[in-house]
């Protein structure tokens, strides 16, 4: 098991946590588009991208290239994030009545928090800057508050995994995410997940999507 990140601070959280679970995992510090060379071209059975990756990366054409190289045939990619929808969303409250709601009354009304898509939805050539005081990691002030995502929209997510050569095995939308992406809307199951409090069936949280190189 071998795990890349660009962060040496977390890489070091890592491996104290492998250690005290006795997991023998090797940690290298890299940027994802250059793991391949960083990881000596070895191939791998499985290629894991976990919850909140690809939102640092400007180019999932090029990270999907990158899976590519790494696995060897035979070999799948797994991952589970944001979905692109939840990712243009943002909290609002609502100002003015639709003039809809007289027929659907379910249509958020004046006065009300609405789910509203104010960020891109496809992929830009200039990301979303964004100054925070505190990272999602925790409430410490961090040194450099400044951070820049790029959403991808699903059909840029599909399309740059099949052009890398994969095929898609799996592919699901789902209506919670494992953190309150929504503060103030959102309610936590007992699985930890958060979904919209009100009709979560409007919004997709996450995604699901497996791929396989073949043979």
């Amino acid at each position: 098991v071998v795990g890349v990140d660009l962060s040496g601070t977390s890489l070091e959280k890592a491996q104290g946590l492998a250690e005290r679970a006795g997991a023998s995992i090797e940690y290298v510090q890299s940027d994802v588009y250059a793991a391949p060379e960083a990881l000596g071209g070895r191939t791998f059975d499985l290629v894991y991208t976990g919850i909140g990756a690809i939102c640092w990366l400007p180019s999932i054409e090029r990270w999907a290239q990158t899976v590519g190289r790494l696995l060897r045939p035979g070999g799948r990619l797994f991952i589970r994030d944001m979905h692109p929808v939840l990712g243009s969303a943002l909290a609002m409250r609502v100002a003015e009545d639709h003039p809809d709601r007289a027929q659907q009354p379910w249509i958020t009304g004046p006065g009300s928090v609405a789910v509203a898509l104010e960020l891109p939805y496809f992929e830009q050539p200039e990301g979303v800057v964004w100054d925070e005081e505190v990272s999602y990691a925790g409430e410490d002030v961090v040194v450099q508050p400044r951070s820049v995502e790029w959403n991808h929209g699903i059909g840029e997510i599909v399309m740059a995994v099949l052009r890398a050569g994969l095929e898609l095995t799996l592919l699901e939308e789902h209506d919670s995410a494992p953190w309150e992406a929504l503060p103030g809307v959102m309610v936590e199951d007992e699985h930890g997940e958060w979904r919209l409090r009100d009709r979560p069936e409007r919004l997709p949280a996450t995604l699901t999507l497996a791929a396989v190189k073949p043979v």
